[in-house]
């Protein structure tokens, strides 16, 4: 009788002890991943400021080099435009330098 009572009571003690061992597995199983979902948050919250930070500095890079690029493109336009104009004018001068000249030559 003691040895079935002692029995009885050895393997009371493996399944709480064995059950207490599965409460503790899946507790940490449990906490570990309560960790890794927090700090996963965390680093891809961080990665996405830095990626928002490096892409407002890119487009302010780019917003900048496409606004000297439109200035540049005025510039050369402009320039081109007032040699144009120039030309004409000193085209128009000439004729009417000519007909005056012309003009007087017939009137002596």
């Amino acid at each position: 009788r003691r040895f079935i009572a002692q029995n009885y009571a050895n393997r009371l003690h493996e399944i709480m002890n064995n059950a207490s061992t599965e409460i503790q597995r899946m507790w940490q199983g449990h906490y570990a991943k309560i960790n890794y979902r927090r700090d996963r948050m965390g680093i891809i919250t961080s990665q996405s400021i830095c990626r928002r930070f490096l892409a407002q500095i890119r487009v302010g890079r780019m917003s900048k080099s496409m606004s000297n690029a439109s200035i540049r493109i005025q510039r050369i336009w402009r320039g081109y435009r007032a040699k144009v104009n120039y030309g004409c004018d000193l085209m128009d001068i000439i004729t009417v330098q000519s007909i005056g000249r012309r003009v007087l030559s017939r009137n002596r």
